[in-house]
């Protein structure tokens, strides 16, 4: 233990040692043929001499200063292909698996920030040629990643994977810290991949995804309090120890494991369609020792005996369970920062990133995912988190709300049975509580507006008949829509003099304007103009940005459940164009609206052209309903 003390002292105070001040290609050479011979030496003393560390005390603290050396050349990203070149890379990757957490610790600080350093002149490379301000031409095209390229291919992604496993449930901070780093390794490959290679499918292969679900996971004590009904023994298994609520380091690696599967949702279609049936280790790197590794235990392979099947999906939802308290609700910009990234990883999960088309039937996999939300109670609980006025968790759930139930219309259906209207019509009226959108930021109102609309949309468009396919029926699906489902929504706009649909079409009419508007001025300005010039001097190229930056998609939110609305009952069509006629709104304006919003939303077309007909006969009928 003593010696142990003192490796641990003498590592930091290597921490402390000046730092070069230039740095050039012979240097960035030594510098990584450096790393090789140490990390080769220690690793031959520590074979030798296993059970005594003073035997290789001084090799590993001559590893860890190669390797914080090393660290300088992540400042220089155009020496990066030398240190490729000269097996730099090769021995960064040996070392993040090091025994000595310090040292590998120090390994992963080097491969992040350099791999950060790296994409981000390769994107400034590029930005530059395409603005024509490079020198060269073909600068952007011709820049390459060798750092990036190398860890791939030198098997860095199942290295910082298997790494991530080791350090996990251990509540030190250390380890808190290379947690983040390593989950920043894996954000880095995934979001900006480097060509020719999938780095996204290797670092999945290596139990990425598996990882990320299982830090998410609550406390015993949290989640016993807050976890859905239908949790399983199996997943509670593979919850793993209790972590602290109230460790700042903590909540950081959890906010960043929310990210990354966040990201890996988006970017791969084949983790979401997984997350049914998930093989999900049991045992943890803290059940193990081995000889010589500094009381960890060796990687353990992706599966094994151990393993067990667990629903992702319920996982997931567990996760985001603990907002349903409100003594849960985030506190800290941090806490907030984790909040977010787990509803977004919630809503990745319920929604396809590529929506499917409107006449094509979801397949197996699609439908295994529904089916997982349905057992797991997710529109249950995102309505009820949603209902929980001036909490922060209250944005984030309607957010995840709009994904899910824009999804498939059974969500839709089984979110009005549990009184969504009743969420997100204050948010319509803009009578939501005001603290909770300072805490979540400038937009966060908008943004909670346009989710609102779009959950309204999903809940009026799910009362079709037929909106149910046979298909989700038979995958456990709700039902087909009642006439009370219908009564529900009806009797719920009606309310108050029909407040709520006069705000409704309020809202229609400020969209269109300040779209319109946005239009104007570009056309206004000409070629000549700011946004024009940005786009070669195309000026209706510059048109549509602007339409599009001035609130475009809200519009046509707006302009779909106005169709939706009129053809759902004739009370409600009625007050609709009363409220139409009172504003002076054009009856062929909104039908040409609606027809946009048809291509552009994938609206039904025989509904929303019967609605069409309506609106531009409205010009010409009486003014009043």
């Amino acid at each position: 233990m003593a010696e142990r003390r003192e490796i641990e002292e003498r590592l930091e105070a290597a921490d402390r040692v000046p730092r070069p001040a230039s740095l050039d290609a012979a240097q960035a050479r030594r510098l990584s043929a450096s790393v090789a011979r140490a990390h080769q030496k220690n690793q031959l003393e520590r074979s030798k001499h296993p059970d005594d560390p003073s035997k290789f005390l001084e090799s590993e603290m001559a590893l860890h200063a190669e390797v914080r050396a090393l660290q300088d050349l992540a400042s220089a990203p155009e020496l990066l292909g030398e240190v490729v070149a000269a097996g730099g890379a090769e021995a960064a990757l040996a070392v993040v698996g090091h025994p000595n957490g310090d040292v590998s610790i120090a390994a992963l600080e080097f491969l992040d920030e350099a791999l950060q350093a790296e994409a981000d002149a390769g994107a400034e490379a590029e930005a530059e040629a395409e603005m024509g301000q490079g020198r060269g031409g073909d600068r952007g095209t011709t820049a390459t990643r060798p750092l990036a390229e190398a860890t791939v291919r030198l098997g860095g992604c199942e290295a910082v994977v298997a790494r991530l496993w080791e350090l996990d449930q251990t509540g030190d901070e250390d380890d808190a810290e290379g947690c983040q780093r390593a989950l920043s390794i894996c954000e880095q490959m995934v979001s900006a991949p480097p060509p020719g290679v999938d780095a996204t499918a290797r670092l999945v292969a290596s139990g990425l995804a598996e990882f990320v679900l299982r830090r998410l996971q609550p406390s015993r004590a949290s989640s016993s309090s807050s976890s859905s009904s239908s949790s399983s023994s199996a997943a509670a298994a593979a919850t793993g120890p209790a972590g602290s609520a109230s460790d700042v380091a903590t909540t950081a690696v959890r906010h960043q494991a929310a990210e990354v599967l966040a990201l890996l949702l988006q970017q791969s279609p084949a983790v979401r369609l997984s997350l049914p049936s998930l093989r999900l280790r049991t045992s943890t790197p803290a059940d193990a020792h081995s000889a010589g590794t500094g009381g960890r235990s060796e990687p353990a392979p992706v599966s094994g005996p151990d393993d067990v099947r667990v629903d992702g999906v319920e996982l997931l939802v567990r996760a985001a369970g603990v907002y349903r308290l409100a003594q849960r609700d985030p506190a800290t910009a941090a806490e907030k920062e984790c909040c977010e990234a787990v509803f977004q990883a919630l809503s990745r999960a319920a929604a396809p990133a590529i929506p499917l088309a409107a006449d094509s039937a979801p397949g197996d996999e699609e439908l295994a995912i529904r089916a997982a939300l349905t057992r797991a109670e997710a529109p249950e609980l995102l309505v009820l988190v949603a209902q929980r006025t001036g909490l922060f968790a209250r944005h984030c759930a309607v957010g995840a709300l709009a994904a899910l139930a824009g999804s498939w219309p059974g969500a839709a259906l089984v979110a009005l049975r549990n009184g969504v209207l009743g969420a997100v019509m204050p948010v319509i009226m803009g009578r939501a509580a005001s603290a909770t959108r300072l805490a979540a930021g400038r937009d966060a109102a908008a943004v909670e507006l346009a989710a609102a609309l779009q959950i309204t949309h999903a809940v009026v468009k799910a009362l079709d008949s037929g909106s149910v396919t046979a298909s989700d029926a038979a995958a456990g699906d709700s039902n087909e829509p009642s006439p009370r489902d219908r009564l529900r929504v009806v009797a719920k706009l009606l309310e108050r003099d029909g407040e709520k649909i006069a705000r409704i079409v309020d809202l229609l009419r400020e969209t269109r304007a300040k779209v319109a508007e946005a239009a104007r001025r570009v056309r206004a300005a000409g070629p000549q103009g700011v946004e024009a010039a940005s786009l070669g001097g195309d000026v209706e190229a510059a048109v549509d940005l602007a339409r599009m930056n001035a609130g475009l998609e809200d519009q046509l939110r707006c302009e779909a459940l106005v169709a939706r609305l009129c053809d759902l009952d004739a009370r409600v069509r009625a007050r609709l164009l009363a409220r139409m006629a009172a504003l002076r709104m054009p009856g062929a304006q909104v039908a040409t609206a609606l027809e946009e919003a048809t291509l552009v939303l994938g609206e039904h077309p025989a509904a929303m052209s019967r609605l069409a007909v309506l609106m531009r006969g409205f010009d010409n009928g009486p003014k009043s309903a």
